[in-house]
């Protein structure tokens, strides 16, 4: 037996520091769709994350009374994403293997609601501050709007539109450099801030509230202008809660004869920053401009499909 199921990644448009503080995120599933496929095997799969999917797998199962067969696998991953640059790749791995494996045990498919449920919990097993956000925007596709309203309580929303072509067209990532930090370092040095002086920290992360709501208020409406506006007013606010290397700021200021952009993620101090998330006035220039300086760069395409089983050739 063959399984083979594929996700897209993701990628934050707007407001990700200010998800452990109650502020919303603005999430999209990106086109760098990553795959999975499990067959069955002589000798079995030897990987901890995997191991860990496979327990969960079979406790659901047993859990709803499903018949099973506990079959030896192997797996193979092909991915589209560029290689550790935070774009949920990790959950990707994750949410395509519950899918396939539910499928491989349980001899049909289950669905995605169940597989993103499943996910999470695989997920709170090695964090348990995790937010369950990848695995919706990953099992579901689209834009989806997030925030946490208590620890026991989140909402997250798929919307309902997709990015005007006058934004899609011309939008971009731009790899500043990968983080030498974790998300979980950073998330420490804005808690470290926010002890510090919690009151201009607290104006900062109000400010880039407003300006996830204004993001979304310019996807719906096909504003280009407003859009560009947020993303330059967004980096302000990740520069001034000292989220953005140096290298990172020195490339934004390159890069702004080309367009406007700011830091997609949690961000790095020392040296990269991660993906820029960057509006081109004209893609080609923008373009030439990083191959010059060998810079990666790389068109965002939203991704309305979001977990998918593959046909797979024998």
């Amino acid at each position: 037996m063959i399984v083979s199921y594929s996700v897209p990644t993701r990628v934050w448009l707007s407001g990700a520091p200010g998800w452990i503080y109650g502020k919303p995120v603005l999430a999209a599933a990106v086109d760098f769709r990553l795959s999975l496929t499990v067959r069955d095997s002589d000798v079995a799969a030897g990987n901890q994350a995997v191991a860990l999917v496979v327990d969960c797998v079979r406790q659901y199962l047993k859990q709803q009374r499903i018949k099973f067969d506990d079959r030896r696998f192997s797996y193979q991953i092909k991915s589209m994403a560029p290689v550790d640059r935070r774009l949920g790749s990790t959950t990707a791995r994750r949410v395509t293997a519950v899918a396939a494996l539910l499928e491989f045990f349980g001899r049909k498919p289950f669905p995605p609601e169940v597989i993103n449920q499943l996910a999470y919990q695989c997920e709170k097993r090695t964090d348990n501050r995790a937010s369950g956000i990848d695995s919706s925007t990953l099992c579901f596709g689209g834009l989806l709007y997030c925030r946490k309203e208590f620890g026991f309580l989140k909402t997250i929303s798929r919307l309902n539109l997709k990015m005007p072509r006058s934004i899609a067209d011309r939008l971009y990532l731009v790899d500043s450099g990968m983080a030498q930090e974790t998300p979980v370092q950073m998330a420490t040095e804005l808690g470290k801030l926010y002890n510090r002086v919690p009151r201009l920290t607290e104006q900062r992360l109000n400010q880039m509230e407003k300006l996830t709501k204004k993001t979304i208020v310019a996807l719906a409406t096909d504003q280009p202008a407003l859009f560009s506006r947020c993303l330059q007013e967004e980096e302000t606010m990740f520069e001034r809660l000292g989220l953005v290397s140096r290298s990172a700021k020195a490339m934004l200021h390159t890069l702004r004869s080309w367009g406007t952009g700011k830091i997609s993620g949690s961000g790095g101090r020392r040296s990269g920053s991660g993906f820029l998330l960057f509006l081109a006035k004209d893609g080609k220039p923008l373009e030439a401009a990083c191959r010059a300086r060998r810079w990666p760069c790389y068109r965002l395409r939203q991704s309305d499909t979001g977990l998918r089983k593959e046909s797979v050739q024998l």
